[in-house]
């Protein structure tokens, strides 16, 4: 039962899909495209699970007023069949739709939408030339060193502060 929500996406797309584009709703459409359809069905069950709980808060209001507004003796017979429809909803409908969206979010997209990206991103990487991890290596080792971007650097900077503080606050 898991394993038919799991296969409906898969997360290793064979086809190389080149060049993410700059933009960045472009670059959110590039790594979401595959999972679109299932996106938009978790998006729709959502919508259907809010309606129906909403739908629910009004019904106790309307059946509030129709206790007061009909006798004991006739408020199943005028009112049976919307009882009935309203706990089919409660008791069949809301449970259904909501283990569907659960099992669509859980099972389908946790998983293999963020792999699908992870893994377009490993793609694009391989097709790199050796210069390109070379450079951008030295680059970012380089740019850590001189920002103090990386957790030693910046407790250092941060004692170095500190030390001048205590110094300059001594008579």
């Amino acid at each position: 039962m898991f394993g038919w929500f799991e296969r409906r996406l898969n997360p290793y797309p064979k086809a190389d899909s080149g060049q993410p584009p700059e933009q960045f709703l472009a670059f959110c459409w590039h790594y979401s495209k595959d999972a679109a359809p299932w996106l938009l069905l978790m998006s729709v069950l959502t919508a259907l699970i809010s309606v129906g709980e909403v739908f629910l808060f009004a019904f106790l209001g309307d059946i509030v007023n129709w206790l007061s507004a009909s006798s004991r003796e006739d408020f199943l017979a005028e009112e049976g069949m919307r009882l009935f429809w309203m706990a089919a909803l409660v008791l069949v409908g809301l449970p259904v739709i909501v283990w569907i969206q659960s099992m669509l979010t859980h099972q389908t997209l946790l998983g293999n939408y963020p792999m699908i990206a992870r893994w377009q991103m490993h793609r694009h990487l391989l097709g790199q030339s050796l210069s390109f991890f070379s450079d951008e290596f030295a680059g970012r080792r380089a740019g850590r060193c001189a920002l103090y971007d990386d957790g030693p650097g910046r407790r250092q900077l941060h004692q170095h502060r500190h030390r001048q503080a205590v110094l300059a606050c001594r008579p």
